[in-house]
């Protein structure tokens, strides 16, 4: 008996699943970027030195492409770079129409990277003599699309993580250990978090 009864409930079971997996629908993104035929990118500019501003541009770029593959992206250098190429003081909408005609791209990206200083927490237990030592960095991304013809921005988009720097124990009259978190490390995964986070809406989703 109870084995029929387990029987009828899988049939029913997957009698069901076809019906529900129907009602879902694919929402496509809500940036297309497939409208442009090339999108240029402006390495990231940030608070923080050139290694990490590349590293965020690369990171970010990754993710466009996972989301939409096939998007040609023209990698235009550095925002100083590209100003003194088409011998302008800022990246105005002037600018991203000189850009256009240079470079021959639709729209173009452009980001910020902000670094906070490092927060450290310390605790102190005294009745193990030893100190512990928490150091977070914040960071915020903030990203746009510019399209080069009329100069007018068309997507924005930020987001804002904390991620661990390093975790260091001071035991007295002991050595001092630190933990498995270095700045890069933490730096990677902080990164990794806002290019995720930024990159939402070019992604599809079931609904």
């Amino acid at each position: 008996m109870r084995r029929q009864l387990a029987l009828y409930c899988l049939a029913t079971a997957l009698a069901i699943l076809p019906g529900c997996a129907s009602n879902k629908v694919l929402v496509p993104p809500r940036v297309d970027l497939s409208q442009y035929d090339t999108v240029g990118i402006i390495v990231f500019t940030s608070n923080d030195s050139s290694d990490i501003s590349a590293y965020t541009t690369q990171k970010f770029m990754e993710r466009v492409h996972a989301a939409q593959a096939g998007v040609r992206m023209l990698e235009l250098g550095s925002e100083r770079q590209v100003l003194r190429a088409i011998e302008h003081d800022s990246l105005d909408f002037e600018a991203m129409r000189a850009i256009g005609r240079k470079w021959g791209v639709d729209a173009v990206f452009a980001g910020h990277l902000e670094l906070e200083a490092v927060k450290p927490n310390l605790k102190i237990t005294t009745l193990v003599k030893s100190m512990s030592l928490r150091a977070e960095v914040e960071g915020s991304l903030r990203t746009r699309i510019v399209e080069t013809e009329s100069g007018a921005t068309v997507w924005t988009s930020g987001a804002k993580t904390k991620a661990q720097v390093a975790y260091v124990d001071l035991i007295s009259r002991g050595p001092i250990s630190v933990g498995a978190n270095d700045p890069e490390s933490a730096y990677g995964e902080l990164i990794h978090t806002l290019a995720s986070r930024v990159t939402v809406d070019f992604y599809s989703h079931w609904r």
